[in-house]
């Protein structure tokens, strides 16, 4: 019996996990100038998740540190947010085919 050891992917979907917000008001987002700055941009019926990859978090890094860095980060580029409203986001976005 063979088990699979990884990830599994296909060309209609993939999963992510970022630490970021969910946004309302996705006419606002300056798409161009956040994925520039390496933040992802997952939309769904009710808004996009914008976040960046989890692996940003430095190793010497509270999550408290992070959370107020990604704060003052995602403020800078056009998107309103405090360090209590990020939160790690999972799901999984669909290719348009």
């Amino acid at each position: 019996m063979k088990t699979r050891q990884g990830f599994v992917s296909n060309s209609s979907s993939s999963s992510f996990i970022v630490f970021g917000k969910w946004v309302d008001d996705t006419d606002e987002l300056d798409r161009d100038k956040l994925e520039e700055a390496g933040y992802s941009i997952n939309d769904s019926e009710d808004g996009s998740c914008v976040g960046c990859d989890v692996d940003e978090m430095k190793d010497d890094e509270t999550l408290l540190q992070f959370k107020t860095r990604i704060a003052k980060e995602m403020s800078g580029l056009g998107i309103k947010a405090n360090p209590q409203d990020l939160r790690f986001i999972g799901g999984e976005s669909y290719d348009n085919c």
